[in-house]
């Protein structure tokens, strides 16, 4: 029997080369530790809010830009800068077609005395846009609405978009308490702990309209401690023009939100490198990483600096004869949440009533959304007119329940305690 003819050359199998093979095993790891990188920054983001934010420090937009030169050649209109606050209302400041100031830089066309009239009981409300009202007319406003509809007050509108605690705590001293306020509001917005630990806005929020620093507070042994704002002056933000890179750096030196150890990179595109970055950022400065719902844990820095202004200005409130009380804001994300779970700040409210201080949480007027309300209606970004008028009616029922709209206040009493 003769043996089979051998297979063709052809026919024969080809072995892929070693260096070949290798690199093939080399990409599949690549992939395989990139994918991984991947899911761990989606879980770290979604569970731990450790994610890879590079703060920028090289450049500003154009958006910003031409906002600080109106800034700096004093040709906008309702906003401008303060060395004090980091920036204020300006009188008789308007913003068609909904916003317009007083003499003294308050919401509203209406002037007030420094000395209330007699028989009239005199609120100062103080906070962020929800206390200002943005959004809606001045007429619309639940300082507005609770004023006109309640004989004998008088409503005075300090409320300043994008200000924190911090800030209406200063305003306050400066401003409002030679308007001889009986109660003083002080107003608190869910989101509001994140700004307490901002001092450039952008750096929080960076497509925030308002691209200015503010002064913040720091607690030293458990004593607030003011920083200024790093801006002292207007020149501090021709310099930022010119030399961007060097005065933003002096800006976040005290600033929770920069991410000192994120570096802009052209390796970027890879999860694992942003991955390693996010990682290093959370072992070197685990306190920069800061999201809502880890700022209201009672350690965290946001909570107790909260906690600490919100005591401070109802103690120099006091101090001042007249009564504080503090209404706490529910956003629009929250309203979304009343059905179905707990609002993120109901601790900070219960750590406040055990701290004697009388709290309005406003979701009572919302009532409706626990079983299911039109949100876009009642809080399309802030409160409509609607959500306003509900405002206002539960800031009137719970004053006249603490009895703070019945006699203004013993003008003799406020002397003996100055």
């Amino acid at each position: 029997m003769t043996a089979p003819p051998p297979p063709p050359p052809d026919a024969r199998r080809v072995r892929p080369s070693p260096l070949l093979v290798r690199a093939m095993a080399i990409v599949v790891a690549i992939v395989a530790i990139e994918f991984a990188s991947g899911t761990g920054l989606f879980l770290l983001g979604r569970f731990r809010d450790i994610r890879y934010r590079p703060t920028q420090f090289d450049s500003l937009s154009s958006r910003h830009r031409d906002i600080l030169e109106r800034i700096i050649g004093d040709s906008t209109r309702y906003t401008t800068f303060s060395p004090s606050l980091g920036w204020t209302i300006k009188p008789y400041g308007e913003e068609p077609p909904l916003y317009r100031a007083n003499r003294d830089g308050l919401r509203g066309r209406r002037d007030y005395d420094r000395v209330p009239p007699a028989g009239v009981v005199r609120l100062a409300a103080f906070g962020d846009s929800f206390t200002h009202g943005d959004g809606v007319t001045d007429e619309e406003t639940w300082a507005s609405v609770l004023e006109r509809s309640t004989d004998g007050v008088e409503v005075l509108n300090f409320g300043v978009g994008g200000y924190g605690l911090d800030q209406a705590l200063l305003r306050w001293r400066a401003e409002g308490r030679p308007f001889r306020p009986d109660v003083v509001l002080i107003g608190l917005m869910s989101e509001n702990p994140m700004r307490h630990v901002n001092v450039y806005r952008p750096f929080y929020l960076p497509n925030t309209g308002v691209p200015l620093a503010k002064p913040r507070f720091v607690l030293s042994a458990d004593s607030l401690v003011l920083i200024p704002n790093p801006a002292r002056g207007i020149d501090d933000y021709r310099i930022l023009l010119t030399d961007t890179k060097t005065t933003l750096k002096r800006f976040g030196r005290r600033d929770s939100h920069v991410h000192w150890y994120h570096r802009g990179s052209p390796l970027d595109w890879s999860p694992t490198v942003r991955l390693v970055k996010a990682g290093l950022e959370s072992v070197l400065s685990p306190s920069r990483l800061v999201a809502l719902d880890r700022a209201y844990r009672p350690n965290a820095e946001p909570f107790r600096l909260t906690l600490a202004l919100i005591d401070r200005f109802a103690r120099e409130v006091r101090t001042a004869g007249a009564n504080p009380v503090v209404l706490l804001f529910p956003s629009r994300a929250d309203l979304t949440r009343l059905a179905t779970g707990r609002l993120v700040y109901r601790d900070l409210a219960d750590s406040l009533r055990a701290h004697g201080l009388a709290v309005i949480d406003l979701a009572d007027g919302f009532e409706p959304c626990r079983r299911g309300c039109d949100v876009d209606r009642l809080a399309p970004g802030h409160y409509s007119a609607e959500g306003n008028r509900l405002v206002a009616t539960v800031i009137g029922r719970r004053l006249r329940e603490l009895n703070l709209l019945g006699q203004p206040r013993n003008d003799s009493v406020a002397a003996a305690q100055e």
